[in-house]
């Protein structure tokens, strides 16, 4: 007999919920700090019922230069090299 009856374990975000969290809060904070957007990003996440416990700084800055490097965003944070997007 299991003890956690009825609790269910939160997802883990894909890469995908962490791209839609980075434009849900530049959406909302278009003048955030660069250090402040890791914090703000799993805030949303946790928001959205995810678990954040292992989500890293670097997963989310690589999913923000992947966003930007397709266009999907613009950088508004004026962090990623716009001389290598070409």
């Amino acid at each position: 007999m299991r003890g956690n009856r009825g609790f269910r374990k939160k997802p883990y975000p894909r890469r995908g919920d962490i791209a839609e969290a980075i434009i849900a809060v530049l959406a909302l904070k278009p003048f955030i700090h660069p250090d402040d957007l890791v914090e703000e990003v799993r805030r949303e996440l946790e928001k959205r019922k995810f678990y954040v416990g292992l989500v890293s700084a670097k997963r989310v800055w690589n999913e923000y230069v992947y966003l930007v490097k397709k266009r999907r965003i613009y950088d508004v944070l004026n962090v990623v090299d716009t001389g290598r997007l070409e």
